[in-house]
């Protein structure tokens, strides 16, 4: 609690009490307010009384004097001053706690700027962002935006930057400020790459890694709205499975016009053997659709490719359409081929090979031969018509003979597929 203080507690009747006790019911900003506010009139009253030819007791410092209640003649400064509420001036009681409401909202806050400003330097480094939110507003799909994050250590200590990353590969930060002195500042570069799959807002976080214990966890933010001059839709075109019926060997790409102005595009060209595709127009200028499609045979494997055509946009000359297949063989053997132990054998070993139908048909498997003699074979059928599992065991004491080739083969009801066969290969 605060040390007690001189004050002068006005009671409604106008008289004064001294040395009032401190009120724990009001702000301190209030007693401040109080005290200074007190001290100030009672020396302004002093001076202007004494000018005026009066006298007041030396020991009554508490005491202000209301000229309404005091004559104008000389006869009246004997007379003992008489407090009144009027004595406040500016409007009278009203105006004096308008103004001690003032001073008790300013002393606070101005103790507290004060102290701040006093304590410019935190313990350790500290990081400090004026601006960790960039908002580039709207910006074209493919454009590249470019920022540079400002930041100023506001510690005593040297701060440092171990990592700066986002999360994903299309935001990426360049050479960033690695260390930084107390009270000098740093940048972080910041390049967001809008790619087709980017349409309207987006926000991007970049998460910074510092040895500030304070700011764990700090991250920035990219944001804004990327617009599409030209709408693609679906911005890739993807085949996966396998890819044995037409449905499966074609994709469709819609195409919208989101200028004002009517496009025109050029045909579609392709970079890949194995893909082609068709462009067609539902309403001139506004409206396409891209057909792309798969060129058999394919077998099995990945396929990666682009359809590109040429525009009249000038925000968008080239459309670009990613494509990927990832084309399964109606009829997998895993695994294609078998590897074995240098002979003779100690013990018997076993192998096993799988076949899985991805087919639609049911999947049959018949004949099931080995090259060599002596090896048991047998075939189960875990899944009727999809999963086939080949078992192997070679006895003890097997040893293949040099030069000797050996083969595991089986039929199949699959057209495409109608031997199968497993190599299998000493190590």
């Amino acid at each position: 609690m605060p040390p007690r203080f001189r004050s002068a507690r006005w009671t409604r009747a106008g008289t004064s009490q001294r040395d009032g006790p401190y009120q724990p019911g009001l702000h301190l900003g209030v007693q401040r307010a109080y005290m200074i506010l007190t001290t100030r009139k009672i020396e302004q009253r002093r001076m202007n009384w004494k000018l005026k030819g009066y006298t007041l007791p030396e020991d009554r410092e508490d005491v202000t004097v209301d000229p309404s209640r005091i004559g104008l003649d000389q006869r009246n400064s004997a007379q003992k001053p008489r407090s009144h509420i009027g004595g406040y001036g500016v409007g009278g009681y009203p105006g004096f706690c308008a103004m001690v409401l003032l001073l008790a909202l300013w002393f606070p806050t101005r103790g507290i700027s004060e102290e701040a400003a006093a304590k410019p330097h935190q313990d350790g480094p500290r990081i400090y962002f004026p601006e960790p939110i960039y908002d580039f507003g709207t910006t074209i799909v493919d454009h590249v935006v470019n920022h540079t994050f400002v930041f100023t250590n506001v510690g005593n200590q040297v701060l440092e930057l171990q990592e700066v990353k986002s999360t994903c590969g299309c935001t990426t930060a360049g050479e960033w400020s690695h260390r930084v002195e107390p009270g000098k500042g740093g940048v972080i570069p910041v390049e967001f790459h809008p790619g087709p799959h980017f349409n309207g807002p987006v926000v991007k976080p970049v998460m910074v890694s510092c040895n500030d214990t304070s700011r764990m966890g700090l991250t920035l933010q990219v944001k804004g709205i990327v617009w599409h001059p030209i709408d693609v839709v679906p911005s890739s075109a993807a085949f996966s499975g396998v890819l044995e019926t037409p449905t499966n060997l074609f994709r469709t790409i819609r195409i919208t016009n989101q200028e004002d102005q009517p496009l025109i595009l050029s045909e579609p060209r392709s970079n890949q053997r194995a893909i082609a595709a068709d462009i067609i127009t539902n309403e001139p200028g506004r409206s396409y659709e891209l057909t792309v499609r798969l060129v058999p045979p394919l077998g099995a494997g990945n396929v990666f490719g682009e359809i590109s055509l040429k525009t009249s946009s000038t925000n968008m000359p080239t459309i670009a359409v990613p494509v990927w297949a990832i084309a399964q063989p109606a009829v997998m053997v895993l695994p294609p081929q078998l590897d074995l132990p240098p002979g003779p054998f100690t013990n018997k070993v076993t192998r096993s090979v799988s076949v899985r139908n991805n087919g639609s048909a049911p999947l049959e498997l018949s004949d099931l031969a080995l090259s060599i003699t002596g090896v048991d074979a047998k075939l189960y059928e875990l899944q009727k018509g999809q999963y086939f599992t080949v078992m192997l065991t070679f006895p003890e004491g097997f040893e293949r003979a040099k030069g000797q080739p050996i083969e595991l083969s089986f039929k199949s009801n699959n057209p495409k597929f109608p031997l199968l066969r497993v190599p299998i290969i000493p190590r």
